[in-house]
């Protein structure tokens, strides 16, 4: 990746071109348009569409670690969730549009050791994910709040807040 990783990452996974597998990377804009498309020095913020697996490389190195991808539990659609990494918010590639799914990936990530000391997972019950479709208006809703609410809590950070902190499973 060339440059030294910051210590926090927050990755938005899915497809925006796939109905409400845009949850993640629509997080993400948000995220960056409330910060200016200026993320405090301490926060990389990117979008991730391609192949779970590879994203283990893209955090190495990292501190904190911030997921947010579409899930689908049976929840009302547009609801938001924290997860921890052994949460089974999905699992399997038949519950991915990603492939390998992200619950699969985090296992893996675990078992090489390759896991940040922190992780969090958002997801955001999705239910739609036809090509072409836009995302369900409470799927952006959710999208929304929860770049507001990640801009206030990762902003108000320095960075050094993050080093060694466990991410607990939260409703």
């Amino acid at each position: 990746m060339g440059a030294p990783p910051v210590p926090t990452l927050v990755v938005g996974i899915g497809h925006e071109d796939r109905g409400d597998d845009a949850a993640g990377p629509l997080t993400v804009r948000l995220l960056a348009r409330a910060w200016a498309d200026r993320p405090p020095p301490h926060v990389a913020v990117r979008a991730w569409h391609g192949d779970l697996l590879g994203l283990i490389e893209a955090w190495s190195g990292v501190e904190r670690l911030v997921l947010v991808d579409a899930v689908v539990t049976g929840a009302a659609v547009g609801t938001c969730r924290r997860y921890g990494v052994d949460a089974p918010f999905a699992t399997g590639a038949a519950a991915s549009t990603h492939g390998v799914g992200l619950a699969d990936a985090l296992a893996l990530a675990r078992a090489l050791g390759r896991l940040p000391p922190a992780v969090e997972v958002w997801g955001i019950e999705a239910a739609d994910f036809t090509a072409g479709a836009p995302p369900a208006e409470a799927v952006a809703a959710a999208a929304g709040d929860l770049a507001a609410r990640l801009a206030a809590t990762l902003g108000a950070e320095d960075g050094a807040s993050t080093r060694r902190r466990e991410a607990a499973p939260m409703a």
